[in-house]
């Protein structure tokens, strides 16, 4: 039997509970949305794509409006119901999810499916909880987060998400060292002090162990109305969804294959920006494409001949770059210069075209790989 305290506590609770932190547009939200910040705020611009950072997910609906998520899985986005669902329980519409990702390389990929802890977030948000589907397995290339089997009390958290107070919503904002506090009452989520705004809604509050990322629990909403607080307390707290609430269901959908066309993602690891060009090989099929530049120290997407990125089997990739060579054992010629559906005949292909390209890897069928050149 809760006692009175706690009843009080779940009382006062569900009158202040904020609006959800619904998807909000990013048009003038710097002046709009309000704050839920503790002490100084503790955020800091995100500005690195080493792991788990790479990872993490800003979400746009067809009417501009954004909410935060994190990659669980080659093509699996965690994130709040409310940023998947209007509050009439009609599912938003037009869902892109643009993914950190590496330098230059940032895609935007639709959401094709997601299934949700709940159509009515307002009055159940325990299970304010989303499970997003990718039209594209883009954590092959960056990397996914894991999921810890509970949540645990304490500090030593991480959130990073797109609050619309901070650059507009477009930049994450990272607050390092926030911690979990306890559980609210029977609402069955818990109470933190990681600093964010709407727009953060969906962001994981995460710690690293034995250098991989575990999500402890998911941002989803505030708790009273004031925006900037001098010190956190159990009536002005920031709160989540606890791991152990999703973690079953996000396992199934884990559990699930489907299939996806081969990708390629390369990194230019030079000093200078470059340009380059492809050849893909296999006994029965050789094909060349180029030119694709790539500036210093960045990433780029290679599309890919669409035999390759159909293959059920794999092709052995050769580059040839114009700006430096490219180390290798293995080589072949290749004709330079644009795509072609074929190998050229002898003869049909310049000499000042033809390069000796070198291999580096091998697409891998359904998989997005990455090849640092």
């Amino acid at each position: 039997m809760i006692t009175s305290i706690v009843a009080l506590r779940y009382y006062v609770a569900m009158k202040l509970f904020a609006v959800l932190f619904i998807l909000t547009s990013s048009i003038g939200l710097a002046a709009e949305a309000p704050k839920s910040i503790f002490g100084p705020d503790n955020r800091s611009v995100l500005n690195t794509h080493a792991y788990p950072y790479g990872a993490i997910v800003r979400l746009v609906n067809a009417e501009g409006g954004h909410c935060s998520g994190s990659l669980i899985g080659r093509d699996l986005v965690l994130t709040n119901s409310h940023c998947m669902v209007e509050e009439s329980g009609r599912s938003k519409s037009g869902i892109q999810a643009t993914i950190h990702g590496l330098p230059g390389y940032s895609p935007r990929v639709s959401v094709e499916s997601f299934i949700s802890g709940t159509l009515d977030y307002k009055d159940e948000p325990r299970n304010d909880w989303a499970l997003a589907r990718l039209k594209e397995p883009i954590g092959d290339v960056t990397g996914w987060f894991g999921l810890a089997e509970t949540a645990q009390i304490g500090g030593g958290y991480t959130l990073a998400g797109f609050s619309g107070d901070f650059k507009r919503g477009q930049v994450a904002g990272v607050h390092a060292g926030c911690a979990l506090k306890g559980a609210l009452g029977g609402l069955g989520v818990i109470m933190h002090d990681c600093d964010m705004t709407k727009g953060a809604s969906g962001s994981s509050i995460w710690k690293l162990t034995n250098k991989h990322a575990f999500i402890h629990a998911l941002n989803s909403a505030q708790l009273g109305k004031a925006d900037q607080h001098d010190s956190w307390s159990e009536e002005d707290s920031n709160l989540a969804v606890p791991v152990q609430t999703f973690v079953t269901y996000a396992k199934a959908e884990l559990s699930k294959l489907f299939s996806y066309d081969a990708g390629l993602v390369i990194c230019n690891t030079r000093a200078k920006k470059d340009k380059f060009a492809f050849g893909f090989y296999t006994e029965d099929l050789s094909l060349s494409k180029g030119w694709v530049s790539i500036e210093a120290g960045e990433c780029s997407e290679v599309k890919l001949p669409r035999p390759v990125a159909k293959a059920n089997k794999s092709y052995r990739i050769y580059a040839f770059a114009k700006e430096h060579d490219i180390n290798g054992e293995l080589s072949r010629e290749y004709c330079v210069g644009g795509f072609f559906p074929f190998e050229k005949e002898e003869g049909a292909c310049s000499s000042s075209k033809t390069k000796m390209y070198t291999s580096i890897g091998n697409t891998k069928p359904g998989h997005i790989i990455r090849i640092d050149l």
